[in-house]
């Protein structure tokens, strides 16, 4: 629905890929694999094969170990559904950051209203009863040029909706 194409990604990659834009400690899994951080860094392995123009999404696993203790709402791995649009030029990613940020906003208000929060590095996340949903953004880290964000991730929403996780 709303235009995006199912794009299936690896959920563990070599750690070239991962360290564009992770910047946790690694899980290894085999042969110099290691988990990914979200399906983001399984679209950058991808990134020569996909469509320029195109909206993308995958759902994948989250290792972040770095997040253990954290906070009771950071979770050491958890599954998200990842948007990922490549871009053609940086007029073209800010028309589609947008588009993907009015998306998550709709799908999110079906539940509560969430809050936009811009960071200062540019990004933006959406809240629910102050708890993070979704982040948004422009990474532009040669070769890669493309937009990012949440569609859902689980089991944060349930948290931000005061739903039990049992």
């Amino acid at each position: 629905q709303r235009g995006y194409k199912y794009h299936p990604v690896d959920w563990a990659v070599e750690r070239e890929f991962n360290e564009v834009t992770f910047q946790g400690p690694l899980v290894p899994l085999l042969e110099n694999k290691f988990f990914v951080g979200s399906a983001e860094q399984g679209f950058i392995k991808d990134y020569q094969e996909l469509e320029s123009g195109c909206y993308y999404f995958a759902i994948s696993p989250c290792v972040r170990i770095g997040d253990f203790n954290r906070s009771s709402f950071h979770q050491p791995y958890f599954l998200k559904l990842e948007l990922f649009y490549k871009g053609k030029n940086k007029e073209d990613n800010e028309i589609a950051l947008k588009k993907i940020m009015d998306d998550a906003f709709a799908f999110f208000s079906q539940f509560k209203t969430p809050t936009t929060l811009k960071k200062e590095d540019g990004s933006f996340d959406l809240e629910i009863n102050q708890i993070e949903v979704g982040s948004y953004g422009i990474r532009d880290s040669a070769p890669y040029f493309f937009v990012y964000g949440t569609g859902v991730a689980e089991p944060r929403l349930s948290q931000a909706l005061g739903e039990k996780n049992d």
